[in-house]
């Protein structure tokens, strides 16, 4: 099975959806950059600027626009195929709300996603 990826410009390929022909799976994504940049892990704090680099900044209405247009929740009309989702409820780094979204904007959309 060829898998590919949504095409996402470089600094975004980390959080990119693997989809194929048939199904893809996502696993513990990020799927929501400019809301992972509101409520990040406290332990990100010493990587603020690493963090900015590959996804921007909160605090630039551009970065945020740029967030929101590339992040897989705003894409889910893009899906190639069936998906899988993995997320932990008590995940510490990728809060939970993301997948919800994700899946209710999925299903929403008639995509077919087993959470």
């Amino acid at each position: 099975m060829a898998a590919t990826m949504v095409a996402l410009p470089r600094r975004w390929d980390c959080c990119a959806i693997p989809v194929s022909s048939k199904a893809g799976i996502i696993k513990h994504a990020m799927l929501d950059a400019a809301y992972q940049s509101q409520y990040p892990p406290h332990s990100w704090g010493l990587y603020r600027k690493l963090w900015e680099r590959y996804f921007g900044d909160m605090n630039k209405p551009e970065d945020v626009v740029q967030m929101h247009q590339k992040s897989q929740i705003n894409l889910v009309d893009k899906m190639q195929a069936a998906a899988s989702i993995v997320a932990g409820k008590r995940d510490r780094v990728v809060g939970f709300e993301q997948t919800k979204k994700f899946i209710a904007k999925a299903k929403a959309l008639g995509e077919n996603i087993t959470p």
